[in-house]
């Protein structure tokens, strides 16, 4: 999951500026109006500006970051939960508000727990905001098994058959083929029986993703394991790792 805007640290130094600009502008125009005999057709207009630019500044000084942000889906890795071109809003303060050049967040009450939909920023691709769904917390072993269907969390199925989707998108190559990549047009296939999954992803050749077969680990304090509700298309955890938690950026809670 990507969103295709500015870089972060960019796009919030702008933001600042902008904010900063509008405070100058009311505290100056405020002087200004006191002090100067305008029409009240003048002072009417400035006194909606003046609503304008507080409302802006508050949805984007305060609401924005601390409180809740709009995210678009691009890819199919969360199908059929939340499916390409959906909007989503996530709440940014339910794991704590994030200050920024603090490592620690403020009020964390709530931790993060298994089966969140959360956007994060991944570990290896800094610039980027993913969402996936979590699937274990710190301490929980993580496990699949045959051939990536059956997920399991301290040695106990999960239960999942609700929201994961299961079917390999596929690349072909004359009498070869390859798993596709997530975001590359492909060929999807669905293959309910094991044996004749198992069958298949044998016949596979060139791989780009591990995990999608059988897969253990061990989830560290402080990191949280997460994976796409389109099993067999989602490069997630199983691939890159784990995420930190305080590269969480929020739940997700509404789709708009």
């Amino acid at each position: 999951f990507r969103t295709f805007y500015l870089n972060s640290v960019f796009r919030r130094a702008i933001l600042i500026f902008a904010i900063f600009i509008m405070i100058v502008i009311i505290i100056w125009g405020s002087v200004i109006m006191k002090k100067s005999q305008y029409s009240s057709y003048i002072k009417t207009i400035w006194d909606y500006l003046k609503v304008i630019i507080v409302a802006f500044i508050i949805v984007f000084g305060f609401i924005r970051p601390f409180v809740v942000e709009a995210y678009r889906i691009p890819s199919r890795s969360m199908e059929n939960t939340l499916l390409i071109g959906d909007r989503i809003l996530v709440c940014k303060f339910m794991y704590g508000i994030k200050i920024p050049g603090i490592k620690h967040r403020l009020f964390d009450f709530h931790k993060p727990q298994r089966g969140d939909v959360v956007v994060f920023v991944p570990p290896h691709e800094r610039k980027n905001n993913f969402i996936k769904r979590l699937v274990a917390v710190p301490d929980d072993t993580v496990e699949t098994k045959n051939w990536g269907r059956d997920l399991y969390i301290n040695g106990e199925l999960v239960n999942d058959k609700k929201y994961t989707k299961h079917a390999l998108r596929v690349v072909r190559s004359g009498s070869r083929m390859r798993l596709a990549q997530e975001f590359e047009k492909a060929e999807e296939l669905d293959i309910s029986d094991d044996r004749e999954r198992e069958n298949f992803y044998q016949k596979l050749q060139g791989t780009q993703f591990s995990g999608f077969t059988d897969y253990a680990n061990k989830v560290p304090e402080g990191h949280v394991f997460a994976m796409g509700d389109n099993r067999d298309n989602s490069f997630d955890s199983r691939g890159w790792g784990f995420v930190d938690i305080n590269d969480i950026k929020g739940q997700a809670f509404m789709i708009y």
